[in-house]
């Protein structure tokens, strides 16, 4: 793993170059958020591979189904945070249930039992 340091610099170098590319399209279509977009593009498309190729050489197995609801509820949140004009309490409440909701969702279930029993 510690070797890997070319892969890693391999693909950064790729993800500056598509990331360059896509926003001299991007800025030309639809200026400064032409930009943002084609970042996000390319860091969602680069994160996808830096997973597929740290899976090859170090195995972890990801449960998608936990990933996947764990970007939905970020996805939410940030969606409640900056669409409603909200003051800061609830938007401190929305973001307290939204962790919370990931913290059940993602800690284990024994955990829960010994805490419960410790109390």
């Amino acid at each position: 793993i510690a070797k890997k340091t070319k892969v890693i610099a391999s693909l950064s170098i790729a993800s500056a170059v598509i990331n360059s590319i896509m926003n001299y399209f991007f800025i030309n279509f639809a200026g400064i958020l032409g930009a943002s977009i084609a970042t996000l593009i390319v860091s969602i498309i680069m994160s996808i591979v830096y997973i597929i190729i740290s899976q090859k050489y170090y195995y972890i197995n990801y449960q998608v189904s936990n990933v996947i609801f764990g970007i939905f509820i970020l996805s939410i949140t940030h969606y409640l945070m900056n669409t409603f004009e909200i003051n800061l309490i609830l938007r401190m409440l929305i973001f307290i249930v939204m962790l919370l909701a990931l913290l059940i969702k993602f800690i284990d279930k024994d955990f829960y039992q010994n805490l419960i029993k410790s109390l």
